[in-house]
């Protein structure tokens, strides 16, 4: 069967009164975000080790591994010190962004901007983190 779009789901959704059958209906078309395992399919496209992904990430090796492990979630700005520390394209974090359930980085948004222009240009966290200050803006660290 063809996978639905998402404006289908969004009108099926919002016309059904049963939302427990619409989810158990459409539960192969919906997400469940697992930001573990996006992680760890990045990280293993990667030449470094976890000890240098966390010393990249400004994080403890202790609370990288309880990231891998799924123990412990990471907020919106710890993901995005990961992906500087994995030198991750645009599109790696906009997709690990999406597939975390994390909003992904919006051009329209100041510092949003400054974050895309350091993925694009593969700066690490402390290069991004002085130009987020350059511009007033609040740093990931």
């Amino acid at each position: 069967m063809a996978q639905r779009t998402t404006d289908d789901l969004q009108m099926e959704l919002m016309t059904r009164a049963d939302l427990r059958g619409f989810l158990q209906d459409n539960q192969a078309e919906l997400i469940e975000p697992n930001m573990a395992q996006a992680l760890q399919a990045l990280f293993a496209t990667r030449q470094m080790t976890k000890a240098a992904l966390a010393d990249g990430a400004h994080m403890s090796e202790v609370y990288l591994h309880q990231v891998f492990s799924g123990r412990r979630r990471l907020s919106r700005d710890r993901t995005l010190c990961i992906l500087f520390a994995l030198h991750a394209s645009v599109e790696e974090a906009q997709t690990l962004l999406k597939q975390s359930g994390l909003a992904q980085l919006y051009a329209r948004d100041r510092r949003d901007a400054v974050l895309l222009h350091g993925l694009a240009q593969r700066m690490d966290l402390y290069a991004v983190d002085a130009l987020l200050l350059q511009e007033r803006l609040e740093p990931l660290d």
